[in-house]
C-alpha cells in the first residue's frame, strides 16, 4: 500500500507544482499589464478593472457596437451614391460633361434614391443622428487610467473620421433636394 499511496503523493506533488508554476506565470503576465492590484481583481472578482473603470469600459464597448452599425450604414449609402454617380455619367440627354454631371446633386439625387431605395432619408438620419449621440456619450466619459484613455481617444478620432462622411453624404443629398433656382426643397413632406 505504501507504494500507490507514496505514487498517489508524487503525482498530486507534480500537479500541485505545475499548477503553481502555470498560476505563478500567469499572475506575473496579469501584473505586468494591470499591475499587481489589477492582478489581484482579476482573481478575486474576474476583472482587473476598478468598478468605474468597467462601466466606462462597458460605455466603450456599447458604443463600438453602435459605431460599427452607423459606418456599414454609411458605407451602404456611400455605395449607393457611387451608382448613383454613375448612373448619372452615363445620362447623354443633359448638356455637360460627364464628370460635371457627376458632381451634381440635383442630378445626382434623383439617381441615389432608386439606387438606394425608400429607406434613404431614414438611413441618412440614423446614421448622423446616431452619431452625434455618440460623440455627446464619449464627450461625458472621464477616464483616468491611461490605457482606457488610449482607447477612447482612438474611438473619437475614428468617430470624427465617420461623422465627416455621414456629414458630407447628408449635405450632398440636401443640396440635391434644393431648388437650384429659389434654394428651397423641391420635395414636399408626402416625399419624405
Amino acid at each position: 500500500m505504501s507504494s500507490s499511496s507514496s505514487a498517489a503523493s508524487a503525482v498530486l506533488l507534480g500537479t500541485a507544482t505545475a499548477s503553481s508554476i502555470a498560476f505563478s506565470a500567469w499572475f506575473a503576465r496579469c501584473a505586468n499589464k494591470h499591475g499587481f492590484e489589477g492582478a489581484l481583481r482579476t482573481v478575486w472578482e474576474g476583472n482587473p478593472h476598478r468598478e468605474e473603470h468597467r462601466e466606462v469600459l462597458q460605455t466603450l464597448e456599447e458604443t463600438d457596437q453602435l459605431y460599427h452599425d452607423c459606418g456599414d450604414m454609411v458605407e451602404r449609402l456611400e455605395d449607393s451614391l457611387e451608382v448613383a454617380r454613375l448612373n448619372t455619367i452615363d445620362t447623354d440627354d443633359i448638356p455637360s460633361s460627364p464628370e460635371d454631371r457627376k458632381e451634381d446633386p440635383h442630378l445626382v439625387v434623383p439617381n441615389w434614391k432608386r439606387a438606394h431605395g425608400p429607406r434613404i432619408e431614414n438611413e441618412l438620419a440614423f446614421s448622423y443622428d446616431g452619431l452625434e449621440k455618440l460623440v455627446k456619450r464619449l464627450d461625458g466619459i472621464t477616464a483616468e487610467k491611461d490605457e482606457i484613455r488610449e482607447q477612447l481617444n482612438r474611438v473619437a478620432e475614428d468617430l470624427d473620421i465617420l461623422m465627416e462622411r455621414a456629414d458630407a453624404l447628408l449635405t450632398f443629398y440636401l443640396k440635391g433636394r434644393e431648388n437650384p433656382k429659389t434654394k428651397q426643397s423641391t420635395d414636399t413632406k408626402e416625399d419624405m
